[in-house]
């Protein structure tokens, strides 16, 4: 585009500055419109360059939440969990609701019963976990609950991570889906018996259990697993989700959780959370719709908005120009044609038929000039 419009800015002088103006308006406009594009997708819907992508220090907290939809105590902790959401980004902190199989439960999985009983060997519930090194049980007022769980985040939160995670493509539609993830050693972890753990989660699935919590949150429906044989490693799955139609009220929302943690010791190294779908729209960051870069992300429409405002002004000052500069050739052309039709050289000629009086200086006809002498100078011819 660069290349056709310089082309036809140079080699066609008969452009009038409008349509050149114009010209550099599209070249500027499709220069925005390849800078809007070019971070965030590619052809085949994976963002471009992510493996690429420079990982940093910064850790995630993973956040394991055992709870069941009749059991008393878990009402507090579900109720801290959400002021947990509202103070920290999930950039900050990941979330997973695992329910057990007891007393009718409708969320419960197999892999959510086995990481209860077999992975974690827990007794009770809630039971909260943090980064599997952090154990929480019992609950209580909902302050001292908020309190003490803000305290292990705030802890995990000043641990760097050894690891990068990046979700670089993700697909979802009526209970199906794909997602593809990239994880990375930032720095060598030791040696360890690493396992990538990949958690679908829906969001906001109502049921009375009883215990007064009507929605709720980050509710694990699948989980799948395998070995980290490092130093980089790309997973990816294909997933159905339980047919949970009679739970959702205000549009499906589906998340992710990716997590690597140590076999041996239980601790997770870093974790990655999304949210794929909410009734909103798509979000690309993991949180609500408030969150999403799609919907409010300052940058992006602070940027897109000052571009309009660039572009309108450029196009206003192009055309008033153009418009100037058309009114400038209609002037020159009608001089010319003036001339050229005789009237510019009648009025010449009208000019020598005027002199100047040698007295006094005053323009006269050449005709008249001895009646102005003899009137006005006494008849004093020079």
């Amino acid at each position: 585009m660069d290349e056709i419009t310089a082309t036809l800015l140079v080699q066609n002088p008969g452009f009038s500055s409008g349509r050149r103006g114009l010209l550099v308006l599209a070249l500027v406009l499709t220069m925005g419109i390849s800078l809007f594009a070019g971070p965030y997708g590619t052809d085949d819907g994976t963002h471009a360059g992510a493996e690429e992508t420079a990982p940093t220090e910064n850790r995630t907290v993973l956040m394991e939440l055992f709870t069941e939809t009749w059991c008393q105590p878990c009402k507090n902790v579900d109720l801290a969990t959400d002021r947990l959401r509202e103070h920290y980004t999930t950039d900050e902190l990941a979330i997973l609701e695992l329910h057990y199989d007891q007393s009718g439960d409708p969320f419960f999985t197999h892999e959510t019963n086995s990481r209860f009983n077999r992975f974690y060997s827990l007794n009770n519930w809630p039971t909260a976990m943090f980064d599997g090194q952090i154990k929480k049980e019992g609950g209580g007022k909902v302050d001292e609950v908020y309190d003490r769980y803000a305290e292990q985040v705030d802890s995990r939160l000043q641990e760097k991570s050894h690891f990068f995670i990046k979700m670089v493509e993700e697909r979802y539609n009526e209970d199906t889906g794909y997602i593809r993830s990239y994880i990375a050693e930032r720095t060598d972890p030791g040696k360890r018996n690493l396992t990538i753990f990949t958690a679908i989660f829906r969001d906001k699935l109502h049921f009375d259990g009883g215990n007064g919590i009507l929605e709720h949150r980050y509710v694990v429906r699948n989980l799948f697993s395998e070995p980290f044989d490092g130093p980089t490693q790309i997973v990816e799955y294909d997933f159905t989700l339980p047919d949970d139609s009679r739970y959702i009220k205000s549009g499906d929302r589906v998340g992710i959780v990716v997590f690597v943690q140590d076999n041996d010791t239980h601790e997770v190294l870093q974790a990655s959370m999304k949210l794929l779908y909410t009734e909103e729209g798509p979000s690309s960051n993991g949180g609500d719709a408030k969150d999403s870069v799609w919907y409010s992300e300052p940058v992006f429409l602070v940027t897109l908005s000052a571009g309009i405002v660039i572009l309108g002004a450029a196009g206003f000052v192009v055309m008033k120009n153009a418009r100037a500069a058309k009114i400038r050739m209609h002037s020159r052309s009608h001089t010319r044609q003036r001339l050229t039709s005789g009237q510019g050289l009648a009025s010449e000629k009208r000019k020598d038929e005027f002199t100047s009086c040698p007295e006094c200086g005053v323009r006269v006809k050449k005709t008249n000039l001895n009646s102005h002498l003899r009137r006005v100078h006494s008849g004093r011819k020079k």
